[in-house]
């Protein structure tokens, strides 16, 4: 509701046809998703669940392809293996188990962030202490 309120006020300062009329062609779509997720709570939320899903398995793909080739020997490697390998399973999960709820993807996203944040904290002390390949 709020996007679509924002592309409505932002339709009457754009200028040019084809960028007005694409400003009216988005603040359409945020009513038509707005409609749809207030009409179908449930079916919303399957949605959510799954899109969190691909982007759980996404991100785990992408975190151990990072790791197989990542520059240098880093010593919290073990910690991003890890890392991928738990956001590939939680995205299966999740994709698994869109029926069970917001909250079981609330747990899966939470859980994520954590070892997600602990990698990027390991990969910060690293760099602390001079042993980043960017630092010279």
């Amino acid at each position: 509701m709020i996007g679509a309120a924002a592309s409505f006020i932002k339709l009457f300062s754009t200028r040019g046809v084809w960028s007005w009329l694409f400003m009216l062609v988005v603040t359409c779509l945020y009513i038509f998703a707005t409609w749809v997720m207030f009409k179908n709570p449930v079916e919303f939320i399957d949605t959510i669940a799954n899109v969190i899903g691909a982007l759980f398995v996404i991100e785990g793909i992408l975190i151990l392809v990072f790791w197989r080739r990542r520059p240098g020997d880093f010593s919290n490697s073990s910690v991003m293996l890890i890392n991928g390998f738990l956001a590939l399973v939680l995205g299966i999960f999740a994709l698994a188990n869109s029926y069970a709820g917001i909250w079981f993807v609330g747990v899966l996203v939470g859980v994520d962030l954590l070892f997600s944040g602990f990698a990027v904290m390991s990969s910060g002390c690293i760099c602390a202490n001079k042993s980043c390949p960017t630092k010279k």
